[in-house]
């Protein structure tokens, strides 16, 4: 069985997000904060499914079919607040984005996704059979993007979203 090491994943994704860390923001200095995790499946104690988050490592295997999820969080360690933040993460080689997968919810930032990791949208398009546009399967992005309007002072945010390993 084959299997792709997290290390990668991890290394791809991080140095991507240290690569994006702003179409020059201004304010205080952000730090970004990469983490990754397996879902695995579980019970309870009364037997029912129920998912488990394991941190991934660099001795751990994933499989085809693991789903993995990111969380990035940015951090305003400045005493000043930073605008114009964005922040940009690839789907790691070997994976596939999970449709609807990325949180909108704490943030409430709105990712735009990308089939080339250079242009953006909210949904992008792809020519299909005789030419004619078509949205693009979410299994095809490569990257997804986030732009924080603004990002306090001493605080941070988190934005996350799943992949499945092919």
């Amino acid at each position: 069985m084959t299997y792709i090491r997290p290390a990668f994943l991890l290394a791809a994704s991080a140095l991507a997000a240290w690569s994006a860390q702003a179409a020059p923001a201004a304010g205080g200095p952000v730090h970004l904060h990469l983490t990754a995790e397996r879902r695995t499946p579980a019970r309870d104690a009364q037997g029912r499914p129920k998912t488990v988050w394991t941190a991934l490592d660099t001795q751990t295997a994933v499989h085809p079919g693991d789903v993995l999820r990111y969380d990035v969080q940015a951090e305003n360690t400045g005493a000043v607040p930073v605008s114009g933040l964005v922040v940009t993460q690839p789907v790691p080689a070997g994976t596939a984005y999970v449709a609807h997968s990325a949180e909108i919810g704490k943030s409430g930032l709105v990712p735009a996704y990308s089939l080339d990791g250079r242009q953006f949208s909210a949904l992008p398009m792809q020519a299909g059979p005789n030419g004619v546009s078509r949205a693009a399967a979410p299994e095809a992005y490569a990257a997804l993007r986030w732009r924080f309007p603004v990002l306090p002072p001493h605080t941070s945010q988190d934005v996350t979203y799943l992949v499945k390993v092919r």
